[in-house]
C-alpha cells in the first residue's frame, strides 16, 4: 500500500488490490452523537402516530446505520483516500510506503518588537518537534505555555498565520500577547467585532471564519496563508472544526494544532486525528506539578446530602434541584468560599453552570464579588444589575487581587488567563473529563 499526500488535507491510498477490510475497520468510528439521537428518538411516540410504524422503524434503522462512520472515502476512477493527518498512523499500522506532494515555503523570521518570554527547555522542546513535523498537535496541560510557544513559533517562521481560536476571550488574550511581542504592524484580529485583513498574523474565532464566503476578499486573503495555528482545538465543535480546517484553510501546509486535551466527548476522536495529524508532544499537570511548573494542587470531594425529596427521569432537572440549586450545596460552598477569603486571604474562583446559581450564592457571601457570564440582557433570572458582564475585566481584577471571589459560566472556565487564585470550587455538572481537567483543574494550575 502507498499513501501520497496530495494536498495538507487529502490522503491517496493506492495499491491496496480492491478494499482491504482490516483498513476499512481502522478507519471506522462511532459517532457517539448519533446515540443521543438514536435513545431520544426511541421515545418518540408521536413520529408513529403521525407517520405509521413502517416509516418509524425505517428511521430507526437509519439512525443506527449512522453510528458507525468511515474515514475511508472512494472516488470514482481515482481509487480510495482518506485525511492527511492519518498518515503516521496508517503506516504505523500497516507499514506502509509514504509519499507527499505538499510544498512547503521557507521560514522568514520577524524582529522581536519587545523582549520576548523566553522558553522553557520543554517548551523548545515542543517547538523544534513541531516545525520538524509540520502538521501535528501537541497535548500540554493548562498553565504551562501552549500560548509562548505559539508566539515563538509564529515569530520563527515569519510567514502568513491564521490563529484559530474557539473563543473571543481566548482569541483576545492571544492578539494582546502577539501584539505585544510582534508589535501592531504584524498582528490582527479577526472576530469580537473586528475584521482586521493584511496583517501578516491574524488571531480570529474559529465561528467567525466560518461565515466568510468562498470568493470574498477575506475568503481569498485567508485561504493563501501557508501557516494553521489552532488554539484548544477540542474544544471546537466538530462542523465547525471541519469548515475551518478542510474549507477556507484547506490549502496551508503548516498546521499545528494545541490543546491541553486532544480528546473529544463526541467519540470522534477518529476525525480529530485526522485534522489534526500525530500528537509529537504530551505533559500532564501531574508532570508539571513534579516538575515545578505548576501549582500543587489540593483536591477535596465534599459529600452532601439533599434534602429535597424531588425525583425525575430527566437527568438536568435532577441535577438543578439536589445540586444547581441545593440550599445544602450552595450554603456550603460559600462558607468555604467565605472562609477561604476571610480566614486565608485567598482569592476564590467559583464555577457554576446556569445563571441561576448565581442568585442562590451570592446572598450568602460577605465579600465583593463579581459574575463572569456570556452576557443575559433581558434575563428574567439574573437581576438587571448583574445581567451585563465583561469577563475579561473581571479576570483582570481578579488576577490583579481586587476582586476576592469571581464567580464565572463557561464563559471564563476553559482558555481564560486565571492566575493564581487560592481556590476554586466546582459546582457544575455533566460527565466530562475535558471540562474537569481543562475548566475546573485547568483554572488552578498557575504557580
Amino acid at each position: 500500500m502507498i499513501l501520497r499526500a496530495e494536498t495538507p488535507t487529502r490522503l491517496r491510498i493506492s495499491d491496496i488490490g480492491g478494499s482491504d477490510p482490516s483498513l476499512e475497520l481502522g478507519l471506522q468510528y462511532h459517532d457517539k452523537r448519533v446515540d443521543y439521537e438514536l435513545a431520544k428518538f426511541k421515545h418518540s411516540r408521536w413520529f408513529s402516530e403521525k407517520y405509521g410504524q413502517e416509516a418509524f422503524d425505517e428511521k430507526l434503522a437509519q439512525l443506527k446505520a449512522e453510528q458507525t462512520k468511515s474515514l475511508l472515502f472512494k472516488e470514482e476512477g481515482c481509487g480510495y483516500w482518506t485525511y492527511t493527518g492519518l498518515a503516521q498512523k496508517l503506516q504505523r499500522q500497516f507499514g506502509c510506503q509514504f509519499e507527499s506532494d505538499i510544498k512547503y515555503p521557507d521560514f522568514q523570521p520577524l524582529p522581536w518588537s519587545l523582549d520576548p518570554l523566553k522558553p522553557y527547555p520543554f517548551q523548545q522542546e515542543i517547538i523544534e518537534k513541531m516545525l520538524h513535523a509540520r502538521h501535528c498537535a501537541v497535548e500540554v496541560a493548562t498553565g504551562l505555555g501552549k500560548s509562548n510557544c505559539l508566539v515563538h513559533m509564529a515569530r520563527r517562521m515569519g510567514l502568513q498565520a491564521v490563529i484559530v481560536a474557539p473563543s473571543a476571550s481566548i482569541s483576545g488574550q492571544l492578539h494582546v500577547r502577539l501584539t505585544h511581542d510582534l508589535g501592531k504592524r504584524y498582528v490582527g484580529l479577526y472576530g469580537a467585532g473586528r475584521k482586521d485583513l493584511g496583517k501578516l498574523i491574524t488571531v480570529a474565532t474559529a465561528q467567525s471564519l466560518t461565515r466568510i464566503e468562498p470568493g470574498s476578499p477575506a475568503w481569498k486573503y485567508f485561504s493563501k496563508a501557508p501557516v494553521l495555528f489552532f488554539d484548544e482545538s477540542h474544544l471546537t465543535p466538530a462542523a465547525t472544526f471541519e469548515k475551518v480546517c478542510f474549507g477556507l484553510m484547506a490549502d496551508a501546509p503548516y498546521r499545528f494544532f494545541f490543546s491541553g486535551t486532544q480528546f473529544r466527548n463526541d467519540g470522534l476522536d477518529l476525525l480529530l486525528d485526522g485534522i489534526t495529524g500525530p500528537v509529537v508532544y504530551k505533559k500532564t499537570v501531574r508532570e508539571g506539578i513534579a516538575e515545578g511548573y505548576l501549582a500543587k494542587l489540593n483536591f477535596t470531594m465534599i459529600r452532601m446530602e439533599s434534602h429535597s425529596g424531588f425525583e425525575s427521569r430527566d437527568v438536568n432537572e435532577m441535577t438543578r434541584e439536589h445540586l444547581y440549586y441545593s440550599p445544602e450545596v450552595n450554603r456550603a460552598a460559600a462558607d468555604l468560599a467565605n472562609k477561604f477569603v476571610g480566614l486565608l486571604g485567598k482569592k476564590v474562583l467559583i464555577l457554576v453552570d446556569e445563571l441561576e446559581q448565581f442568585t442562590k450564592l451570592e446572598p450568602l457571601l460577605k465579600h465583593e464579588v463579581g459574575f463572569a457570564h456570556g452576557g443575559a440582557a433581558g434575563s428574567e433570572v439574573l437581576p438587571v444589575a448583574w445581567q451585563k458582564s465583561d469577563p475579561d475585566k473581571l479576570v483582570a481584577r481578579f488576577n490583579a487581587g481586587q476582586l476576592p471571589i469571581l464567580i464565572g459560566t463557561s464563559a471564563i472556565s476553559t482558555g481564560t488567563d486565571v492566575q493564581a487564585n487560592g481556590a476554586t470550587i466546582y459546582l457544575r455538572g455533566g460527565q466530562s473529563a475535558i471540562e474537569v481537567m481543562q475548566g475546573a483543574i485547568g483554572r488552578s494550575t498557575r504557580l
